[in-house]
């Protein structure tokens, strides 16, 4: 009986895990579909996501500059390279880690807009009917940074798993599975 109370005592001292706030980085592109992925992990875990969302090339620059990112969603698959050559991520394997593909779509909207300038920007327009209407063909990829706590991993595979696909569908993209 005493044996069971000591161990009620230290479990209640110890009190519930603490929760953990994963650092995310991602392209802006991306935003309101990540914050509903985001929401749903936080839901699930009880963990934070503390997003910043902005152009990848710039959100590349800091975290090579140091910045504690621990994940990083990105619109150009060049930048994992540059953080793998500067060993601050073992990049992604394009197969397993990118996360969706924009949907090509003759259907009118944000997302096609978005790939529309963004597809423009990029010099990768596409031409899919008569109407001249170009889709976006960027691949959005994922790594979890050198250092990162296993949480941030955790998040990773959140985003890669079929709930997470699902919410990145649900915005208009396509999955990368």
């Amino acid at each position: 009986m005493r044996k069971s109370v000591i161990a009620v005592a230290i479990f209640a001292m110890a009190g519930p895990a603490a929760a953990e706030t994963v650092q995310l980085y991602a392209a802006g592109s991306l935003k309101g579909a990540l914050t509903d992925v985001a929401k749903a992990y936080e839901a699930m875990t009880g963990n934070k996501i503390d997003a910043k969302y902005g152009p990848s090339g710039l959100l590349k620059n800091e975290i090579s500059g140091g910045a504690k990112a621990q994940v990083f969603a990105f619109a150009n698959m060049e930048h994992p390279q540059a953080l793998r050559d500067e060993k601050k991520s073992y990049g992604p394997s394009l197969r397993a880690q990118q996360i969706v593909r924009a949907r090509e779509t003759r259907s009118g909207g944000g997302q096609r807009d978005f790939a529309r300038s963004h597809a423009r920007s990029r010099g990768k327009a596409r031409h899919l009917n008569t109407e001249s209407r170009p889709v976006l063909g960027a691949d959005y990829g994922l790594t979890v940074i050198n250092g990162a706590p296993g949480s941030a991993q955790k998040f990773a595979d959140f985003i890669m798993s079929s709930q997470g696909q699902e919410i990145l569908m649900s915005y208009g993209f396509a999955s990368g599975q």
